[in-house]
């Protein structure tokens, strides 16, 4: 139950020792239990023992509220005592005895939703002392409380696992969307689909290997195939053809009538 580890957490140690299920005797002389029964271990504080009756339903309040004797048995010897509800739902201020204070849960932590005055406790007897340090032997956290912490802290590392999954795959995904933009404007532009690389059912395949070669070479400042070299060669090629044309009209021009009759035969 939360209310167990909000009640840790109200009656911290070292400061506290809080004992659970305590019964008001020893043996058979027991007949009454209280929830909870936590003791202030500091002189400054005033070393006060505090009864507390936990209700987690209406019903159980209500139970608890027709039979105010049942209280009294461990109560007798608290300096104070409260009831304690898993919401402010379960019980209503006007109900709350007056010898009683009132913590309610919000949240992960109890709400003072009424002080618990100080109480004229009795002193305690060898029967509640025995009860009291048996209880203690049996560890003073019980396995639920131990059993919601370690639930809460797996909870939070599952969580945290899940934000750095949740920013580690946007960031993929923002990578990925770059990447495909990036192939798709050098497909537009170049005519070859670089994702046939990768993909062993399409046909022709594309041998990445030897396209980064050639590229990285056409790209090369000392490269052959430089970019200012390959502009240079068209230079040329142009050049050349423009000379080739001038020379098939000059030929053109010595001999017209050879041609012609060629022609005519």
């Amino acid at each position: 139950m939360h209310i167990h580890s909000a009640i840790a957490k109200r009656f911290p140690s070292p400061e506290w020792a809080v004992l659970y299920e305590v019964r008001d005797d020893a043996g058979f002389k027991a007949h009454r239990s209280a929830d909870v029964v936590a003791m202030n271990c500091w002189p400054s504080r005033g070393l006060r023992l505090h009864g507390l009756e936990v209700k987690s339903h209406r019903s159980d309040w209500l139970r608890e509220l027709a039979k105010p004797e049942k209280s009294v048995a461990i109560q007798r010897f608290c300096d104070h005592w409260w009831l304690v509800t898993s919401d402010d739902k379960v019980a209503t201020l006007d109900e709350i005895p007056e010898r009683w204070g009132w913590l309610a849960l919000s949240g992960k932590t109890l709400k003072t939703m009424r002080d618990a005055p100080a109480l004229e406790a009795q002193p305690v007897t060898n029967g509640f002392l025995a009860a009291l340090l048996r209880n203690a032997t049996k560890g003073l956290v019980p396995s639920s409380t131990i059993g919601e912490q370690v639930q809460e802290r797996l909870d939070d590392a599952v969580k945290r696992q899940r934000d750095t999954a949740s920013l580690d795959l946007e960031r993929l995904t923002k990578s990925y969307d770059k990447l495909r933009n990036a192939v798709e404007a050098f497909r537009e532009s170049s005519g070859i689909d670089i994702f046939n690389a990768v993909n062993e059912y399409t046909y022709p395949r594309v041998d990445a290997s030897r396209l980064g070669a050639v590229v990285k070479q056409v790209l090369s400042s000392d490269s052959p195939f430089g970019l200012n070299d390959l502009e240079a060669a068209k230079r040329n090629i142009q050049h050349a053809a423009e000379r080739v044309d001038e020379m098939i009209e000059a030929v053109r021009g010595l001999a017209p009538a050879s041609h012609e009759q060629k022609g005519a035969a």
